[in-house]
């Protein structure tokens, strides 16, 4: 099979990073040229993976820009990966990035740069390479076209306090449209010079965001996330004090940003991602009076989370390399013995790292079909790392101690796991499942999507947006409540849904 090129208009949708087959930007303005990246289409490889050799590379490129009834020819050039973009796309800086923008490399990225769009036109373009092996692929044709802000192009909706109206700076709003849709609003909030501004969902760098330029997107920002300005947890939503008290939340689930006195110290800019259609709405909830009355108007609108038990709020305690029954012990017996009470203890490394569904060196006969294990399934060597896991669950909580297990919403594949794993191995018969089942997140194609994070790569991702899904992958660990009496988990790596093109079994997508 002769190599192919690869151009994907969003890239691998990375809210931070460019790839190098990326079009940039991706929805342009009247007036702005486009950057169009083209690489290899080679298979998924890790940054530590070493290089590979031998194999066909980019000797020239070029891309066919038509312009009505006009075709040029645009010559590309080899093109390298920016320090930034290597290390958001690697998760990390250093070695990680280092070896992020080698693999960047060995994929042939090549670019060229277009002319300026002009208001109003449509253009197509496609790419043709020579390779190294004498084959001249060529690739699907792409649309694009130069958008503008403009005043009319959709609904902006203000809901509540009618006090608070004028807080909307006249002639503000505006909607970026092209050829294909409205695709993002923007307007501006009046900001008294007394007032702060606090909130946006969980934050690292400050509280008052006063000043400052942030967004609102779910993102796994491993570490440095105050340097940033990057979050796990965003909201839409603001809290205004200082001055008469008021509040506003964006009401959408798509990406956001805002502009709090940054660039004109007396208004809030906050612009919105859409959906594309020909004429899009928006809302925005506005709530006026003292801190708790925002507060309260907005828990009544978007709900409130529920009481924690008290154990909540005693220590945890955790550590990565508690791995094995021994270790667990030993650690809670140190505890014990120096007199500080946990509350909980968090098994971080409990699993066979594989499904994260089963205790590591468990027996057990495969389900074939993916079909969920009982207690009764499992047997525990003595010498295994986990010799009776139900008995140091039973003790921990005769000290008063709470036990969670660590969990991911993510599958891992082949790619991960490695040629040691068996084709029939639990954790690839549980992949198959949850495709053939329709239990995992898929692309624009109906294809499963794999996760293209750094973090458990190409891993597949639980779709838990219908009952069914959550019935399936709740399944597996239900032995784990029943019998174990495990007492929660810790979810992590829940935050690499990238790309707005994803399907949900509900409907939605992105």
């Amino acid at each position: 099979m002769s190599a192919a090129i690869r151009h994907r208009p969003a890239g691998t949708g990375h809210p931070y990073a460019t790839s190098p087959d990326q079009r940039v930007p991706l929805r342009p303005a009247a007036g702005e040229p486009v950057r169009l990246g083209l690489t290899l289409d080679t298979p998924p490889r890790k940054p530590e993976d070493p290089l590979p050799e031998g194999g066909p590379m980019i000797v020239s490129a070029r891309c066919e820009w038509v312009d009505g009834e006009t075709t040029t020819t645009l010559e590309l050039a080899p093109a390298t990966i920016s320090a930034d973009d290597a290390a958001a796309l690697a998760g990390g800086d250093g070695h990680l990035a280092e070896a992020q923008a080698a693999v960047a490399g060995a994929d042939g990225g090549w670019a060229v740069t277009t002319p300026a769009l002009e208001a109003g036109r449509s253009y197509r373009y496609r790419f043709t390479a020579e390779l190294s092996d004498g084959t001249s692929p060529a690739t699907d044709w792409f649309d694009v076209s130069a958008g503008e802000w403009v005043p009319d192009a959709g609904e902006l909706v203000l809901d509540g306090a009618p006090s608070l109206g004028d807080r909307l700076v006249p002639g503000s709003g505006a909607w970026f449209r092209d050829a294909t849709g409205v695709h993002r609003v923007r307007f501006a909030l009046r900001l008294e010079s007394s007032e702060h501004v606090v909130g946006f969902g969980e934050r690292f760098d400050a509280v008052d965001q006063r000043g400052r330029a942030l967004d609102a997107v779910v993102f796994e920002q491993y570490k440095s996330q105050g340097e940033h300005g990057r979050t796990y947890l965003p909201m839409p939503f603001a809290h205004v004090v200082g001055g008469a008290g008021w509040g506003f939340h964006v009401r959408t689930s798509r990406r956001t940003w805002f502009d709090v006195g940054a660039r004109e110290s007396d208004v809030v800019v906050v612009e919105a991602a859409l959906g594309g259609a020909p004429h899009e709405r928006l809302e925005l909830a506005l709530y006026s009076g003292a801190p708790h009355e925002v507060l309260r108007a907005f828990g009544d609108e978007v709900g409130r989370a529920e009481e924690l038990p008290e154990w909540v709020f005693r220590l945890w305690a955790s550590g990565n390399e508690w791995n094995t029954q021994e270790l667990v012990m030993a650690r809670m017996d140190a505890h014990r013995d120096l007199d500080i009470p946990v509350g909980a203890v968090v098994i971080e490394a409990w699993s066979d790292e594989e499904g994260i569904t089963i205790w590591r060196d468990a027996q057990y006969e495969v389900t074939a079909d993916g079909a969920a294990h009982g207690a009764s399934d499992f047997t525990y060597p003595a010498d295994g790392a986990w010799p009776d896991p139900k008995a140091m669950i039973d003790e921990l909580h005769a000290r008063g101690i709470k036990v969670l297990l660590w969990q991911i919403p993510l599958q891992k594949t082949e790619f991960d796991l490695g040629p040691s794993v068996p084709h029939d191995a639990q954790v690839l018969a549980d992949g198959r499942a949850m495709v053939e089942g329709g239990f995992a997140v898929r692309e624009e194609d109906g294809s499963a999507y794999h996760n293209r994070g750094w973090w458990f790569p190409q891993a597949l991702m639980a779709d838990l947006s219908t009952q069914e899904g959550r019935d399936w992958w709740t399944a597996k660990r239900r032995y784990l409540l029943e019998h174990f009496d495990v007492d929660g988990f810790k979810t992590d790596g829940g935050e690499h849904a990238w790309g707005d093109e994803l399907r949900f079994g509900d409907g939605r997508r992105g």
